[in-house]
């Protein structure tokens, strides 16, 4: 067993090859891709809720409005 050094050069020369570079590469941006997504699904999901609490609010206060006609 090398040491912590050892490991980390064998590992720069494993990523320092062409076909695993790529294969790194495409694999960080996959990655950062499906983390973007997911990210814009939370922030979606957290709009509509707040555009639905927005509209029952307005449909609450106009019924009230409404019935005091």
């Amino acid at each position: 067993m090398g040491t912590i050094r050892d490991m980390s050069r064998s590992l720069q020369k494993l990523v320092r090859k062409p076909e695993t570079e790529k294969f790194v590469r495409v694999y960080c941006w996959f990655t950062i891709a499906s983390m973007t997504a997911e990210a814009f699904t939370e922030i979606k999901e957290y709009w509509y809720g707040i555009l639905n609490f927005h509209m029952s609010i307005k449909l609450l206060f106009f019924s009230i409005s409404y019935g005091y006609r």
